[in-house]
């Protein structure tokens, strides 16, 4: 499915269609063609976009969905509903939720697992991290391919509740529920368990190991320690260690 341009849609409801020749941490630099022989750009704020078609020049089509934002407030589970619903009319092999988010409800990200599993039946989801922390973090480890940008970080899953006083830890039925729930989404993207735990429990040490030619997690040594007691998993990650 080749197109001609990148096909921006933006929550408005309005179309843009041009190429992207630049872009920066919050905005997008849009070139539009005007007929016949005349073109102007436009800079865009990423948090208008809702999806992002890229052209395909080469190799299988895709469609790029951005996960700018707090969960909950910048993106949805119907804002994401919509996002997949424009994607399906590009045919696309891949979908890449683009993802820059601090994290946040944890209500809103079930719903979107729910979505992308149920998507993931249609087109390979793959995540392109340039940062996601807590919520975020489990919705891009749900994706069997998780790809990070140079700088990117990942991590700090730990579940809370805000109050009038500031964020309070949730009682231990619901820490228990959402817990797993965050390892469900870890296993569905075929990654370790604990890669997830070690995000969000403080007391679990992590060892980095090899095995068969291949990295293994482990909860004691041998091997390099990647997580101390007292720490959460966070930081940058250059490859995502399998189940």
């Amino acid at each position: 499915m080749p197109a001609s341009a990148d096909r921006l849609v933006l929550r408005d409801g309005k179309t843009i269609e041009g190429e992207v020749i630049t872009e920066d941490d919050k905005t997008v630099l849009v070139e539009v063609w005007v007929p016949p022989l005349s073109f102007y750009q436009k800079r865009i704020s990423k948090p208008q976009i809702k999806t992002w078609v890229r052209p395909s020049r080469e190799g299988a089509p895709y469609v790029t969905i951005p996960i700018f934002g707090t969960i909950g407030d910048d993106v949805t589970v119907d804002a994401l509903r919509a996002g997949l619903q424009d994607a399906r009319a590009a045919k696309p092999r891949y979908v890449i939720l683009a993802i820059d988010s601090g994290g946040g409800s944890i209500a809103e990200m079930a719903g979107m697992l729910e979505l992308l599993q149920e998507a993931s039946k249609e087109f390979e989801i793959v995540a392109y991290v340039k940062s996601a922390h807590s919520a975020a973090a489990v919705i891009a480890m749900s994706c069997r391919h998780v790809f990070m940008r140079p700088g990117a970080t990942i991590g700090a899953t730990v579940p809370f509740r805000m109050t009038e006083d500031g964020p309070r830890d949730v009682d231990a039925k619901w820490r228990s529920i959402i817990e797993a729930e965050m390892r469900a989404a870890a296993r569905r993207g075929g990654h370790a368990d604990l890669l997830i735990r070690g995000m969000s429990e403080i007391d679990l040490e992590l060892f980095l190991a090899e095995e068969d030619g291949k990295p293994s997690l482990r909860t004691s040594g041998p091997g390099k320690r990647i997580k101390s007691k007292g720490h959460f998993l966070f930081g940058g990650v250059s490859r995502v260690v399998p189940a």
